[in-house]
């Protein structure tokens, strides 16, 4: 089984980040800043979403893919560290023959989270994969502070 591994870390500035060989490529953009701001209790209470955050670019000329996506690092509050807090949740395709995890959101934690597979193309042109990033709400637990979190995605291949 063949990987490649993308380690993306966004922070205020949208940011591309790819791995590839002769044959596959993995591109994951930032579309906007992505950036949750909690300034009111409002905020602590309720879900917060960047539309249309990342897009994944995916080619694979030989076989099929699938793509997953963890958190490799975060820096949050201890009463936050098993909540599982930041999420991934599909909005759209440009691919034909691919096979989405679920349409609900994908909650990441530690280990690999399967975003979707892809059928190979012989076509020398990537297929665009459109996701939110989701954030649960923090609750009162938290002490204030800046949060970073390093989402790491990867493409296997049989």
């Amino acid at each position: 089984m063949r990987k490649l591994v993308v380690a993306a870390i966004f922070f205020a500035v949208p940011v591309v980040v790819q791995a590839q060989d002769n044959s596959s490529n993995l591109t994951v953009a930032a579309n906007t800043i992505l950036s949750f701001d909690i300034q009111t209790a409002d905020d602590l209470e309720q879900t917060k979403t960047i539309n249309n955050a990342l897009t994944i670019d995916v080619k694979s000329r030989k076989s099929s893919a699938s793509v997953s996506a963890k958190v490799s690092y975060a820096n949050i509050p201890y009463s936050l560290a098993s909540a599982n807090i930041l999420g991934l949740q599909f909005v759209s395709s440009t691919a034909p023959g691919y096979a989405v995890s679920s349409q609900n959101i994908i909650y990441l934690t530690g280990t690999d989270q399967l975003l979707f597979t892809q059928q190979k193309h012989s076509a020398n042109q990537y297929r665009h994969y459109v996701y939110d990033l989701v954030m649960k709400p923090v609750g009162y637990t938290a002490s204030p502070s800046n949060f970073s979190f390093t989402i790491t995605f990867t493409m296997s291949q049989p």
